[in-house]
């Protein structure tokens, strides 16, 4: 989901997100924005047990090379938090 480019899956529009990432650290609203699309995403594969609640860029990343920190809720283990490097 997060290294497909935008329209990048035809079975959903929503699916692409990685020309999003980069607007991360600069724009409230697309870090939301994520959020909602990746959970839609996950209810639409039916994956039901776990839920994005978070998505925010590792500090310590490189800065040219970004990691991201997803934190998800996940049901009957609470949340954790696990980085993603594209």
């Amino acid at each position: 989901m997060l290294t497909t480019p935008a329209a990048g899956w035809l079975g959903s529009p929503n699916f692409g997100l990685r020309d999003v990432l980069p607007e991360l650290p600069f724009k409230s609203q697309v870090r939301s924005e994520t959020v909602r699309r990746i959970n839609e995403n996950l209810r639409a594969l039916g994956i039901g047990w776990a839920e994005l609640k978070v998505i925010e860029i590792d500090p310590t990343s490189d800065i040219y090379e970004p990691a991201y920190l997803l934190t998800l809720a996940c049901k009957d283990k609470g949340e954790e938090i696990q980085q993603i490097k594209l």
